[in-house]
This record gives C-alpha cells, sequence and structure tokens, in this order.
C-alpha cells in the first residue's frame, strides 16, 4: 500500500478544520461534540489479538537488513511511532533489533522503492519483508520531497505503522468527499468499519499532506478505541 501521501504538490488545499480530543471516545469537530459510536477506518479482521486483561499489547518489530548508516533513520522511525500510536494506546513496539528467520510481529525492509506493507495488521505477524520504508527517496518520487528527508521518514513511518495495526486508507470510504476522490483513488483494502465523520486530517489520508507525523484527534480516539 505505497504512500501516496507524497504526491503532495496535487493534496494541498485551504481547507479549514479543527478538532480536539475531548473525551477517550469524543471527539470536537467544528465545535459540535461527537461520540464515537464505530471504530476507524479499519479492516476487522486484521485487528490484532491479545490476552484478555493485558496491561500492554506488544508488538515486536524487527529489520530485514540493518545496517549502521541507517542507524539515525532506524531511530527517527522508533521514535514517530512511540510518539504516535504507542503513546495514544496500549500498544508496546518491542525488540527494533535484526530479524532472524524465526522473527514474529513486523519485519521492516529498508529499500528506495515505494513504502507500503504487504497485509494489513495481524496478516504482517511474522511474514518476511511484510513492511518496506524508505531511508533515502533518491529513486520514489524524488521530485515531490519538500522539506527534510527525516520528516519523510518520520511521516512514512507512521502511516504505514497505521497499516500495520489494522488502519485501511481513510480516502478509502464511502463517504469520502468528492474533492479528494478526484486526486487521491481508492488504494489498496477498503475498510468494513468506521466512524463518522470523515478525516482529511488523518494520517492514513492520502488527501492530507501536512508531513508532520502527528496523529488527528480521530485517528488518536480510534485507536485508543482499538487497543
Amino acid at each position: 500500500m505505497p504512500l501516496l501521501r507524497a504526491t503532495c504538490a496535487l493534496l494541498i488545499w485551504s481547507l479549514s478544520f479543527s478538532c480536539s480530543v475531548a473525551e477517550d471516545y469524543t471527539v470536537l469537530q467544528d465545535g459540535r461534540r461527537i461520540d464515537l459510536a464505530a471504530r476507524g477506518a479499519i479492516r476487522t479482521e486484521a485487528i490484532w489479538q491479545f490476552q484478555a486483561g493485558a496491561a500492554d499489547k506488544i508488538l515486536f518489530v524487527c529489520w530485514e537488513n540493518p545496517t549502521p548508516a541507517y542507524t539515525k533513520q532506524m531511530m527517527i522511525v522508533r521514535a514517530a511511532v512511540t510518539a504516535s500510536w504507542e503513546r495514544n494506546s496500549r500498544l508496546r513496539f518491542l525488540d527494533w533489533g535484526p530479524c532472524s528467520p524465526s522473527s514474529g510481529g513486523i519485519r521492516i525492509l529498508i529499500e528506495d522503492s515505494g513504502p507500503l506493507v504487504s497485509q494489513l495488521g495481524r496478516g504482517l505477524d511474522g511474514l518476511q519483508n511484510g513492511m518496506v520504508l524508505n531511508f533515502t527517496f533518491r529513486n520514489w518520487m524524488p521530485a515531490c520531497q519538500k522539506g527534510r528527508v527525516e520528516d519523510w521518514i518520520a511521516d512514512t513511518a507512521v502511516h504505514e505503522f497505521g497499516h500495520a495495526i489494522g488502519f485501511t486508507h481513510e480516502h478509502n470510504r464511502d463517504d469520502t468527499p468528492a474533492w479528494c476522490t478526484t486526486i487521491a483513488a481508492p488504494q489498496g483494502t477498503n475498510p468494513n468499519e468506521y466512524l463518522t465523520p470523515w478525516d482529511r486530517q488523518s494520517e492514513m489520508n492520502y488527501c492530507c499532506c501536512d508531513g508532520d507525523a502527528v496523529l488527528s484527534a480521530l485517528d488518536i480516539a480510534a485507536v485508543k478505541r482499538l487497543y
């Protein structure tokens, strides 16, 4: 599921929107309180399963081809994931060492190609090269790069780890506005469960290109509910 949020030259829109988390499962949008009756844009079968009552929900992460030359970039990925999905849930991403043939969890290949996951959520468990992350962006969409490479690394990591915990693309929803569908065609698996309203600021939305690796209020509410 390549991260086409990188085509940001097409995705900058002067649209006003503000929302903030009021409670775990309540958000404010445009001054209106919205109670979340469902979950985020997900595939329910992709959600990771954990022992009932477990304080922490542990997922192991490893690198297929780590090298000392990419130590800084690997640390950026871990920090971005920790500050986003982990900080706002009971998920704990552990290990982050080299993969072994028997490694379970999320296995990351470093490669200068489109960032992606081969499966959603728990379909990644132990899947070799299940996630691909780009650290250089020399060959993949170099013309679209704006700002620091470090920011691109962090933003793509947050997006792909959203897929890794079961979130689909937000713009794949059937209530996606027409202005978004004209610039971002649905890609990958469609969700079978989602909340209202549609979230144009989601890290999982190709129609958002802030590049800040920061979860939206609805991203936060959804991951809190799931995990």
